[in-house]
Order: structure tokens, then sequence, then C-alpha cells
């Protein structure tokens, strides 16, 4: 029977009290350079934890069986290389390194690392990198090109910056806002520090000039989604679209696009848009697709006791046995099954004969349809972008996209505290084949980062569009003779 009293229990309170603020005066006290630091025994675990989610939940990894290996290879590589400590920025950039090697277009670190940069933009020209300013003009006339970065060839630091993307995510315009990432590829290359850079700028004709310029913090990037309509001419109707999502909430939004359908062009802003809600496909097929009572899609997931089978459902997949599959299409799936991947699912049909028959409206041919794209083209984005591909009077513009279809599964590694996610599942066309990683290329190749210069793109389409009349009334009259 405890027989202290209020006195002891007195003093024991106050020794827990004593010893709590000696904990937190050490953690005042701590050198804030040690909590930017990782030990060789934190990266170890934070590795594991790392390999054991990969084998778990990474879909790519079914693709290429030997990636396990290339992985744990390069995972060992990193504890012999660092047997001390590390940075928690080095940490991050390897672990980015180690993504890559997926070939995921989902796989990322965040919060990614943000360090100063270039004070100017890079371009690709053929082999060679322009050097333009803020008004995307090149920095110097007489010398427009940017040979070495800091007296090491810029190939050098091309080769470095493609390491942090995934194969087939080497976009130019990706690979330059890497390129010009000069703190972090310090870091990967091991070179020093500095506030400063030192670039050497070329023609094929004068000598080169050097030129030492300081470096400049990354410009915040807005995190607002936006849906703003524009009228970029008489009867051309322009939709800035980030969030898919909303097609589904914001009921004027649809009825603005069913109006909006009516004008001659009608050009879709999806260089930005994410989402899981297939509602802008629905509205967008009624008018251009052919009514099918195929599934639209298929889809599966690494297959893990922990994931359960509706897994899929929020991105609009539905059990295979709701679908009576063509012979054909059943038999590719059949023959494609895996043992690490779940069943398969389907994507409802986007037209289906009862739909079009109950709103048939549709009585006037499809205007122009254009679709701007990039490869922040997301999700829901992806299979709106693939199906439009095939749809009569629509234009794709911009860049290729990366084939991001799969839903991501996120987690936080315990020591760095880094967050991590990749794709748990992959995508397939209506026929069953592998659309993850793959992405869709434009009809017509333009720089989709920035600003577009609408006058001179409407021109450009104009130009186009009567070429491509020209040649069907060629046809035509082939075709009668």
């Amino acid at each position: 029977m405890f027989t202290g009293g209020f006195r002891v229990i007195l003093y024991l309170f106050w020794i827990a009290l004593l010893v709590s603020a000696l904990q937190l005066a050490r953690f005042a006290i701590e050198d804030p350079t040690q909590r930017d630091i990782l030990t060789n025994t934190q990266l170890q675990q934070d590795l594991a934890r790392l390999q054991l989610e990969l084998e778990r939940y990474s879909a790519f990894t079914v693709l290429r069986p030997q990636l396990k290996l290339t992985i744990a290879q390069a995972m060992s590589a990193l504890v012999q290389r660092y047997p001390t400590q590390l940075t928690r920025q080095q940490f991050s950039l390897e672990v980015a390194k180690l993504l890559a090697l997926l070939d995921d277009p989902g796989a990322t670190i965040f919060p990614w690392p943000r360090e100063s940069q270039l004070p100017l933009s890079l371009k690709p020209m053929g082999q060679r990198w322009l050097a333009l300013n803020d008004q995307s003009q090149p920095f110097d006339r007489e010398h427009p090109f940017v040979s070495h970065i800091d007296g090491i060839p810029i190939q050098r630091w091309q080769h470095t910056a493609t390491q942090l993307l995934a194969v087939g995510a080497e976009r130019p315009q990706r690979l330059a806002n890497l390129m010009a990432q000069t703190v972090l590829l310090r870091q990967i290359m091991g070179l020093a520090a500095h506030d400063t850079v030192r670039l050497t700028l070329t023609n094929d004709e004068i000598a080169p000039v050097s030129v030492n310029m300081p470096l400049v913090e990354v410009p915040q990037s807005s995190s607002f989604a936006m849906n703003r309509w524009r009228l970029l001419a008489a009867n051309v109707q322009l939709l800035r679209n980030d969030d898919l999502d909303s097609f589904a909430v914001n009921k004027q939004l649809r009825l603005d696009l069913q109006k909006a359908l009516n004008a001659e062009i009608l050009v879709l802003d999806l260089r930005q848009a994410d989402g899981s809600n297939s509602s802008l496909l629905r509205l967008l097929a009624a008018r251009y697709e052919n009514p099918s009572s195929q599934p639209s899609g298929f889809g599966r997931y690494k297959r893990q006791p922990q994931l359960r089978n509706d897994f899929l459902s929020p991105f609009g997949y539905q059990p295979l046995a709701r679908f009576s599959l063509f012979p054909t299409v059943k038999s590719q799936l059949m023959q494609n099954q895996h043992s690490e991947l779940s069943e398969w699912f389907a994507r409802q049909p986007l037209v289906n004969s009862e739909q079009l028959n109950e709103g048939n409206n549709q009585t006037t041919e499809p205007q122009q349809l254009i679709l701007l794209i990039g490869p922040q083209c997301r999700h829901e984005c992806e299979w709106l972008v693939h199906t439009a591909a095939s749809w009569p009077h629509t234009l794709l513009l911009g860049s290729k996209t990366l084939g991001d279809f799969g839903r991501q599964l996120q987690f936080r590694l315990p020591a760095s505290g880094l967050n991590v996610q990749f794709s748990a599942s992959l995508a397939y066309d209506r026929h069953g084949n592998l659309l993850s990683g793959i992405g869709t290329k434009p009809d017509i190749e333009i720089q989709s980062d920035g600003r577009v210069d609408w006058s001179q793109l409407l021109s450009a389409l104009q130009h186009y569009r009567a070429h491509n009349q020209r040649l069907d009334i060629g046809q035509n009259h082939l075709a009668l003779k």
C-alpha cells in the first residue's frame, strides 16, 4: 500500500517536469545544421522502408521483373557512398533518382527541394540549348547558345538532369526546367556551392564569351486550380480547366460547356488538368464518340492483401463480370493475366445506344475541338486525350503526355520525413493494350509551357484547316474521276 503522501507525489511531479524541460532545452540548443543530417543508420532505415513499399505496391515493378534487383543494388551502393551521414536534400535527390528507375510517370517525392536556379531559361534547338530572357527572347543575340555552365559542358548537365526523370519523361521542356536547377545539379555532380553561375555563350561563327550571373530564387507556382472562359475571337471559345472533378459538382460549368460546343472552334486548355471524374469526357463523347456496348478501357492493380477489390472504383472502374466482352478482347485480357496483378476491371462505355436515343440532339455535325495538352495532364485528363485522339474534327496541340493513368500510393519515410508516391495500378486501352507510361502524342507539337500566343496559334490553325480542306476537295475530286 502506498504511504508516501502528498509531498512524495509533488516531488515526482516536479522531477517529471524538470526532465521535460531539459529535453526541450536540448532541442532548442541543438545545432540547426544537425537537424538537416541523416546518419547512415537512418539512411538504411528509410531505404529499407522504400524498398518494402515498392516491392509490395509498385505496379511498374511487375512490368520489368529485373527492376527489383536493379533498385536493390542501387540502394546498396548508396549505403556505401554515404558511410557516415548525408544531408536531407542529398537524400531527397537520391530517392528521386531511385524512383526514376521505375519509369513510372506518377512516381515522385514531395516536397521537391527548392533551391536557387539559373537567371535565364533554356530551350532546346536541335542538339544545342538557347539561352532566353524572361521575355523568351535570346539573352545575347550574338551568342544565343549555352555551351558550358561553370566551365562544364552542357551535355554533362543534361545527362545529370536526365537521371531525375523516368525514361520517356525527358520531354524537352521538362528537361530544360531541371537543367536550370543549378544548385541541385551541383550537389549531384559533387561541385562546390556558389551564389553565382558562370555561363559560356557561343555561336558557330565568333569566339564564345563568359558571363557571371547571380542565381535567382525559384518562383512560387500557383496552387489554385483554374476554371476560366475566354473569347479568343468571334465564335472561338477557350476554356482553361485544371480540375476535372469540378465538372461533376458545377452545374453551371456543364451548361456553359454545352453552349460552347456550338461555337465554330472550342479550345480546351488541359495542360495542367488533373482529377478522377469523367464528366467532361462523357460530355464531349456525347458529341464526338460513336455508341458502344464495350468498355472504354481496362485496369488492374498490384495484388496485395491490404488493397481491397474496390481499389480502382474511385477512378471509374467496375468488375469485369458486368460486361459482355467481344471474344478478341476477352482473349487478349486472358492471355495477359499476371499472378502479381489483380483481376481485370473495366471502365464503362462512354456512350451507349440508350443514352444516344434518350438525349440525341446532335443533329448538326460536331464543330472543331482543340485540346491543348502537356506532361502535367494526368489521370482522367490522360483518358480524355487518349480517347479524343481518334475523334473527328479534333486536334491535339502541345507536347506529349506522360501516360500517368494510375492510382498512386503515398507514404512517409520514417527517418527523413520525406513523402513518396508511385503508381499502384496500370491502365489499358479498350483493346487491352498497355497505356500507363506510354502517353499520347499531339497532332501538332508546340511548346506547352508558359504563355501561348493565341493570335498566332489561331492564325496557324486557320492555315492548317484551309490546307486540310484543300486536301479533302482534291481527294473527293479524284474519287469522282
